[in-house]
């Protein structure tokens, strides 16, 4: 039995979640530097628009399909599609490789 870190998934785990911290603090930057390049204050919001007033989900399933029609159930899928399928194809080249690296090649 191996006591290692790596074997448990801690190390892999830790890659896994260390690009939150990343985006915030990318976002932090980028936002200072728009607020001072507009001159605004740094705790204003930057979108501000208002919210339609909802009663229950059946009520968003009723004013969607009626303002929007069917295409409002599947507004934003294609940029999201084309957001997530990198950092999945990536996700599955890293972890093919770990295995073929940590593996050994008689159990593969």
């Amino acid at each position: 039995m191996q006591n290692s870190y790596c074997a448990t998934g801690y190390v892999p785990g830790l890659f896994g979640v260390s690009h939150g911290p990343l985006q915030f603090m990318a976002y932090e930057e980028l936002k200072k530097g728009y607020s001072h390049y507009f001159g605004t204050p740094i705790n204003k919001k930057l979108n501000q628009y208002t919210m339609a007033e909802y009663n229950g989900a059946v009520d968003v399933i009723r004013k969607t399909f009626r303002y929007e029609g069917v295409r409002g159930f599947y507004k934003g899928l294609v940029p999201n599609v084309l957001r997530v399928t990198p950092a999945c194809a990536l996700t599955f080249v890293v972890y093919e490789n770990v295995i073929h690296f940590l593996m050994p090649s008689s159990l593969l």
